[in-house]
């Protein structure tokens, strides 16, 4: 029973499903600077941004990660042996866009004492980029600054409505 509850779930992801929409993949935030849990927590709140546009047919890091686990469970189990289940997880990481972004953690002026204390001191600055993989070219850019994760997490729909608007005029720019 699980077995094809799995290939189900592979096989809404094949072209065939969601030719109407541009697949977008949002890859997880990279941490440079910042912890490993800092940059999962605004990968969260960036996939989720995304997710709520209309017009792609939206995958998180999250989403590819339990996708892959469950097609090796069942390709274990043999029941991800055929070629249509194969073809579903293969076209889950076949997307048009890739966004993608880093998350840099810093003290702001030269930690040279003059703050009150750490969580003052700290600037987090997210950037995330849009990827045209059709056209092999980066479609934006944008970057927010705050002084701590919950600032950035407010941020994340405007981050997301920057990107998608020029995502979107590419996909259609493509269908004419």
């Amino acid at each position: 029973m699980t077995a094809w509850w799995v290939c189900g779930l592979l096989l809404l992801t094949t072209p065939d499903r969601a030719e109407s929409k541009p697949k977008l993949v949002v890859r997880d935030v990279e941490a440079k600077g910042a912890s490993d849990a800092e940059a999962a927590t605004l990968s969260s709140a960036v996939c989720s941004a995304f997710a709520k546009t209309r017009g792609f047919d939206v995958l998180c890091g999250e989403d590819l990660r339990a996708m892959l686990q469950f097609a090796a469970m069942a390709q274990s189990l043999d029941a991800c042996a055929g070629e249509s289940c194969l073809k579903g997880v293969r076209s889950a990481l076949d997307a048009r866009f890739v966004v993608s972004g880093t998350l840099k953690k810093s003290e702001r002026g030269g930690g040279g004492g003059a703050c009150p204390g750490p969580e003052q001191c700290e600037l987090f600055v997210l950037t995330v980029r849009a990827f045209d993989g059709d056209q092999g070219e980066v479609v934006g850019r944008t970057e927010v600054e705050g002084p701590n994760l919950d600032r950035l997490q407010a941020d994340a729909g405007e981050v997301a409505g920057a990107l998608i608007q020029r995502l979107r005029r590419r996909a259609q720019s493509s269908r004419k």
